[in-house]
């Protein structure tokens, strides 16, 4: 039964109700044996209000909210109340109050008389149930015998209520633009000169077509053809599967070349992770997969070969396994292989997880952890499944491994071959700050970890004997890098010649040439919204890009398609968008609907203004089943979320506006613009790049705000399927929220607008507690707040899908025991704390995840590592007792 709110009326003499009060809530039901009075409230008009006979309200006309999500029905403003209290079976004086209030403390007037019959006209002391649509009965006859609506004289004046036709088919009361009039929101729906059509300046090297869409793929992690000479691809799916199907976009039907998902372990960044195809595959026949074993946890090389009947499968029967490495962690596992030059096996090996190489592996001569590797497959050497070759760097050096070709890698993501130049180029994902493309060397040292590309991680830090990148790019771009390959196809001609990478966290895109006697680097594409986890090429020489969790799941590259119209340049200024009608009390313009959040995102101690711009025509949103989850808004929506230091209310003195951020949702995905305010708060202007700048506020004095670069908005908003506004969630938006009308409930009064669908009210839906003011835990369970917190800041990047490999689900509705935090080891350090825990119950001190909330805001351990450089210290000392307080990993 949904909860209900009951109202105190005031009437006056010939005149409408004038004024509401909600005095209490009860769970209250339709009136034994009678129809349900309905009311209705027009926020518009600040109360008039209308009680009906039963007929009338077989067929409610309108719903409306009150800012606890009660509903109540009715009809509209230009309805009004007539009643008699000389004859009170005559509701056609204006000077009877027919309907009282049920507060727990009895009825105002007379509680003798309740409404117990469908003929009885209302008197005085009589309660009136406020009731939602459910529960009136939709087939019930309308009443024939209550003359109170339908024949009284001195109802004449108020053609509404005369006539039950005016009243059941009157526009007005049907018709929802009429009533919409009455709603709480904005003017200007669908209509905001709000918009943000534009396109940033940028590079436009590059497009992405989705290809192949009607292939079921399932985690698609790497690309390739199968070195035969026929124009086919075969596709690598982590979870154990590599596929083969004709290179046609819009092929429906693929072959399992191989299934070894019984051995594969997905644990962290494990999977089937590539496959290579013998150098003269068409007579051999042999194919070589890399993958992580289930148990125990260890990189396993092995060798199959295909059916004689059928080419196109492996035997599993003539499996050869060449090297078993064991993985000390379930992270930084490498995991390309293929051929050189030579015909020789490449084996890219990261350092075997945790953060920082707390092993040392990357430097150490005697693990081919953090290696480059190079084996023969076609010979055997005693006691091994391969043969070292002979040219090998270190062949001969009894201090380090001959299946050494380079060292100093931390996990080197995707490694290729140019088919021209045979040059070998590899994308080794940083640590905390630099992401680095090397072109491989025989015997080099690239590093790791004491370099982290051109940059000292570990002193002491002497450059002599390592060897650097060509390219590097910092944490403001992005975060993980993906190699690619040099494009030698010929549909692209633009893009000859170019090694093409990019960043999984920012979906970023670069194309990278010689030039003099060094390499450029040039951004081809921005894809926010995409999550490029591998290249692929296909015979003959186009490539392919890949993600793992959504579709379109394989895309081609390719240069644009020129001739078409260019796209319009996005305003330079703020007060450019139309966004707001004055900049000066950042009054926002029509259609832009305000809301607020019940846990907001901690943002270094800044004040936010939210406002939501549906587009026109918008299709309702349907609201998820889970209510944590976010909504899934149409194309076209435009979200701003504005930036303030200090507590001064926008135009007064003290003010301090710092950032306005813009979220729109194109075809392509949502793409991020970001407008930084000028030091006299007279406008703000467009920002391409992420930066920092100091600030003096008058209530707290000197702070230094940063501003994220497009990779960084890209890597929070994005991942697993989750969609780019992450506060428009149920649980977060279901709250009141102070209109200029009156307060409202936030998603009840979408539902009303026809915005959403699915709202079946408070009592059906979950909500965060509310995380706000100066002690913003001080109500509630402290374990709810605590998992809402880590649900804001924490949970896009980890949850399945996510842009972290730390393997963790740190959603609200996720079992404790499911999170993969509660007792689990840490993968990446132990921050120093011998047996420590990502979460330890009852020792915050041995858990990690509440170090690093405490850690150095500068240092690479620290988190949220976006967004955060002053620590919410309310939010450390609660997670701090919530771990303490546990006794287990049970929710």
């Amino acid at each position: 039964m949904d909860t209900m709110r009951w109202f105190r009326w005031a009437v006056v003499a010939g005149a409408t109700i004038v004024s509401l009060q909600s005095i209490g809530c009860s769970d209250s039901a339709p009136v034994a044996g009678a129809d349900t009075v309905a009311v209705q409230w027009d926020s518009a008009t600040g109360g008039a209000m209308d009680a009906v006979a039963a007929a009338d309200v077989a067929t409610p006309e309108v719903t409306s909210h009150d800012a606890q999500g009660g509903e109540f029905t009715g009809h509209d403003a230009a309805d009004t109340l007539a009643t008699d209290p000389t004859d009170p079976t005559d509701p056609t004086d204006a000077t009877d109050a027919i309907l009282t209030e049920t507060d727990g403390a009895g009825p105002d007037v007379a509680p003798a008389d309740v409404e117990s019959d469908s003929t009885d006209a209302p008197d005085v002391g009589d309660d009136l149930t406020v009731t939602t649509p459910d529960l009136i009965d939709p087939s019930d006859a309308p009443d024939t015998a209550a003359p109170t609506d339908t024949a009284a004289p001195t109802d004449t004046a108020a053609p509404t209520d005369t006539a039950p036709p005016t009243d059941t088919a009157a526009p007005t009361d049907t018709a929802p633009p009429t009533d919409t009039a009455s709603s709480p929101l904005p003017n200007g729906l669908g209509a905001s000169p709000c918009q943000m059509t534009g396109e940033p300046p940028g590079a436009t090297s590059l497009e992405l077509v989705p290809w192949f869409t009607s292939l079921n793929l399932q985690q698609p992690i790497f690309l390739t053809h199968p070195h035969d000479g026929t124009d086919r691809i075969v596709v690598v799916e982590r979870p154990g599967r590599i596929r083969i199907f004709a290179n046609d976009p819009a092929v429906t039907q693929a072959t399992t070349m191989l299934d070894v998902t019984a051995e594969v372990g997905t644990t962290g960044e494990g999977g089937l992770l590539s496959c290579a195809f013998h150098p003269q595959f068409a007579t051999t026949k042999k194919l070589y997969v890399n993958y992580t074993r289930k148990v125990p946890f260890e990189t396993v090389i092995a060798e199959f070969t295909m059916l004689a009947n059928n080419p196109d499968v492996a035997d599993p029967t003539t499996k050869r396994e060449l090297l078993v490495i064991p993985q000390p962690y379930t992270n930084h596992n490498g995991g390309q292989i293929l051929f050189d030059a030579s015909g020789k096996l490449l084996i890219a090996m990261g350092d075997g997880g945790s953060g920082g190489d707390p092993l040392n592996s990357g430097q150490d001569p005697q693990s081919l952890l953090g290696k480059m590797l190079r084996i023969d497959v076609d010979a055997k050497d005693l006691g091994k499944e391969y043969a070292v070759p002979t040219d090998n760097p270190f062949v001969g050096n009894a201090a380090l491994l001959p299946e050494i070709l380079a060292l100093g890698m931390r996990n080197p993501w995707r490694v290729s071959r140019d088919r021209l130049s045979n040059a070998i180029f590899i994308a080794d994902v940083g640590q905390g700050a630099w992401e680095e493309v090397d072109l491989l060397v025989s015997g080099a040292n690239y590093g790791w970890r004491v370099w982290e590309g051109n940059h000292c991680y570990k002193p002491p830090c002497d450059p002599k004997g390592y060897t650097f990148p060509i390219a590097e790019y910092d944490h403001g771009e992005g975060k993980s890098i993906t190699g690619g390959f040099v494009y030698r196809g010929t549909q692209s001609p633009s893009l000859y010649g170019a090694y093409l990478y990019t960043d999984y966290s920012s979906g970023r895109f670069w194309a990278l040439r010689p030039e003099g006697a060094g390499w450029k680097a040039s951004v081809a594409l921005d894809a926010p919204g995409f999550q490029p986890v591998s290249f692929g090429e296909d015979r003959d020489g186009e490539l392919y890009v890949m993600q793992l969790w959504a579709p379109p799941y394989v895309q081609k590259v390719r240069e644009p398609k020129q001739g078409g119209p260019a796209a319009a340049a996005l305003p330079l200024t703020l007060s450019g968008t139309g966004c707001f009608t004055s900049l000066a009390t950042l009054a926002p313009a029509p259609g832009m609907i305000p809301f607020e959040v019940n846990a907001p995102l901690w943002s270094d101690g800044a004040s936010k203004r939210r406002y939501w711009v549906p587009p026109a025509a918008q299709p309702a949103v349907a609201l998820p089943s889970d209510d944590a989850s976010t909504w899934n808004l149409p194309v076209g929506t435009v979200l701003v979320k504005h930036f303030d230091l200090g507590s001064a209310p926008p135009g007064a003195p003290g003010w301090r506006p710092v950032e306005t951020r813009f979220l729109v949702h194109k075809p392509q995905g949502w793409t991020f613009v970001t407008y930084a305010w000028r030091d006299d708060a007279s406008d703000a202007d467009l920002l391409l790049e992420g930066g920092t700048h100091a600030f003096t506020v008058p209530s707290t004095g000197p702070q230094t705000w940063r501003y994220p670069s497009l990779g960084q908005c890209a890597a929070c908003h994005t991942g697993g399927g989750v969609t780019a506004p992450l506060g428009l969630s149920t649980a977060q938006l279901s709250r009141p929220f102070p209109y200029a009308t009156g307060v409202f409930h936030q998603v009840g009064t979408y539902a009303d607008a026809g915005l959403v669908t699915g709202w079946l009210g408070t009592a059906n839906h979950a909500a965060f507690p509310e995380q706000h003011g100066p002690t913003p835990f001080s109500a509630g369970s402290p374990s709810e707040h605590a998992r809402a917190w880590l649900h804001v800041q924490c949970a896009s990047c980890h949850r399945p899908g996510g842009s972290s490999p730390a393997g963790l689900d740190l959603r609200y509705g996720t079992a404790l025991a499911a999170t993969g935090a509660c007792n689990a080891p840490p993968q990446h350090g132990d921050l120093g704390v011998t047996g420590a825990k990502i979460v330890a119950p009852g020792g915050a001190a041995a858990s990690t995840l509440w170090l690093r909330l405490t850690a150095n805001p500068t240092g690479p351990d620290f988190m949220p590592n976006l967004g955060v450089s002053v620590p919410q210290a309310p939010a450390v000392d609660l997670i701090g007792t919530w771990i303490q307080a546990l006794s287990g990993c049970a929710p």
